[in-house]
């Protein structure tokens, strides 16, 4: 995902943990009913420190650099050609020999 889909990328996330959730929520319920619940919900205790493992061995990321600033047409001054300017230079600017 692009940085500037923060809201895309949040709301990706949320739904994915909620369909895992639902998805999952049948196992649990049937564990629970073969063993007990404190067998079944030991498991899900532990999934927030297997979860922060997983993303310890992630890189940081790194800090977004601004893009380079293309350079400008024009006579060295900065200032960009307009659309209608001619590349020729006016009369009274011709150099002299």
């Amino acid at each position: 995902m692009r940085r500037t889909t923060v809201g895309t990328a949040g709301g990706i996330t949320l739904g994915l943990t909620a369909s895992i959730g639902g998805l999952a929520s049948p196992g649990v319920g049937a564990l629970a009913d073969a063993t007990s619940l404190r067998s079944a919900l030991a498991p899900l205790a532990l999934m927030p420190m297997l979860s922060r493992g997983c993303c310890s061995t992630l890189p940081e990321p790194g800090v977004p650099q601004p893009p380079a600033a293309a350079p400008e047409k024009g006579d060295g001054t900065g200032a960009a050609l307009s659309a209608n300017a001619t590349l020729t230079p006016e009369p009274n600017r011709l150099p002299r020999r």
